[in-house]
């Protein structure tokens, strides 16, 4: 398994010169723990799971986790779904995440998606070269 702690956020407010002239965006300051379980061989995919507890500025407590399916068709190439939840108190975002990623020899691709009464949803894309 492997534990991480993650303080988010700790820079000063933002100026706005837009929106609200002349008033100052305070960041949402944020420190999550989270724990994520080694992959577990369960005929052809892998299962693994995760599991997070974060405190915002704001001191509301969100408790979150998800289970990951991994499948590797060839060596070198891995092919991975996400499915999570969490519960943040505000009631804005939908509590279901989505997310695929796919690994190569040298590159790593993520995806993941969260839905939100205000807007249609929020996508997140990650890559990453070794």
């Amino acid at each position: 398994a492997t534990v991480a702690l993650s303080v988010q956020n700790l820079g000063p407010a933002l100026e706005s010169d837009g929106v609200s002239p002349g008033q100052d965006l305070p960041l949402a300051k944020r420190v999550a723990l989270g724990a994520f379980s080694r992959r577990y061989p369960l005929g052809p995919l892998d299962l693994g799971g995760a599991a997070q507890l974060a405190r915002t500025g704001q001191g509301d407590i969100e408790v979150g986790g998800g289970l990951e399916i991994a499948w590797w068709p060839v060596a070198g190439r891995t092919f991975v779904g996400r499915i999570g939840g969490r519960h943040t108190g505000d009631g804005t975002a939908s509590p279901v995440t989505f997310g695929a990623g796919f690994a190569g020899d040298r590159i790593r691709l993520d995806y993941a998606f969260q839905g939100y009464d205000s807007v249609d949803g929020a996508h997140s894309f990650g890559l990453a070269f070794r």
